[in-house]
């Protein structure tokens, strides 16, 4: 049961428990008045015949006896107040709790929320960055005032509009400036929980032609140059920009026809 449920309940238990105290009061009270006349006529037989003392000491010690069995009962009643009076502190107490526990809550999905918001203004902004660089006689987004995207309903929009290309080209371009965005966003904010590393494997795919993709790789080692903060960025291609042959961009050799990744040695598969 919930502390909400808890509490419903100890208000319902307090009440009965009220209720019967009350009760309980009146019949004590009642107990008492029979008893004060029930001694009045006790002291009254004093002087009475010894016969009619008898009989009417008989009848009124039984009376008396079911009164004292009757204010034994309600002396169990005795600490009914005291406990009332524990459940209601413990239920301002629960009530004090469950307030600053709600606080906290919303206080932290505030927090969330506003955190949320900023980390997706940061990767919004920085992923409209990356776009811009794009070839103007390849993209398919003519005009770009803003740029948004939801993870959780997986959707990216230019300008408000989800339906942003036509083209599968086009769509590898925005998914790979939104990887980009997201890293340049974790270099200015050190809190986002991101590793400062990005794979890109895909940027040849769905017919992406050689300009728009050495245009997509000088974009990025561009913005790349301008952040101080550690990094690393692996991409692969086959059709690389000529200003990036250098040393400190290329590892390990090129492929080709003649230089294959897979080099079996002569006789490897003799026997």
């Amino acid at each position: 049961m919930d502390i909400d449920g808890q509490i419903v309940e100890s208000k319902r238990l307090q009440g009965k428990r009220v209720e019967k105290l009350e009760e309980a009061k009146k019949s004590a009270t009642g107990l008492k008045s029979r008893m004060t006349r029930a001694m009045k006529q006790f002291d009254e037989l004093r002087n009475a015949s010894v016969d009619g003392k008898t009989a009417l000491v008989s009848e009124k010690s039984r009376e008396l006896g079911r009164i004292d069995a009757r204010l034994d009962e309600l002396s169990k009643f005795s600490d009914l107040r005291k406990q009332i009076n524990d459940l209601k502190e413990a239920k301002e107490l629960a009530s004090t709790e469950v307030t600053k526990l709600r606080n906290a809550i919303e206080a932290l999905e505030l927090a969330r929320e506003t955190r949320r918001s900023v980390v997706k203004t940061e990767i919004a902004s920085n992923t409209k960055r990356v776009l811009e660089k794009d070839l103007k006689e390849h993209n398919d987004f003519e005009a770009l005032d803003n740029f948004d995207f939801s993870f959780e309903d997986d959707w990216f929009a230019i300008n408000g509009d989800p339906n942003i290309t036509a083209s599968a080209s086009g769509m590898v371009v925005v998914k790979n400036s939104l990887f980009l965005g997201m890293l340049l966003a974790s270099l200015k904010d050190h809190q986002m929980m991101y590793p400062r590393f990005l794979l890109l494997d895909n940027v040849e795919d769905k017919g992406m032609v050689g300009d728009r993709v050495r245009n997509f790789q000088k974009a990025i080692a561009d913005l790349m140059n301008q952040e101080s903060a550690p990094h690393q960025i692996i991409m692969t291609t086959s059709t690389l920009n000529p200003a990036l042959a250098r040393e400190d961009y290329i590892v390990g050799p090129s492929y080709s026809k003649q230089n294959r990744t897979l080099r079996i040695q002569g006789g490897a598969l003799g026997a």
